[in-house]
């Protein structure tokens, strides 16, 4: 899911409670159309967006 330079998750940290990735799934939860509702407002800037995820 998390590709390209820095995406390798080994040099991360490491302390009791971090999870490391995210599924799909809670990853759209941090998403432009969830997090900060976007669906609802951007289209109206004409700013280029993508409100979920993409591949």
């Amino acid at each position: 899911m998390n590709g390209g330079p820095g995406a390798s998750t080994s040099g991360r940290v490491k302390w009791g409670g971090y999870q490391g990735e995210l599924t799909a799934s809670e990853a759209q939860e941090f998403t432009v159309g969830e997090f900060i509702s976007g669906n609802a407002w951007l289209p109206s800037t004409g700013v280029s967006f993508d409100s979920g995820l993409i591949n």
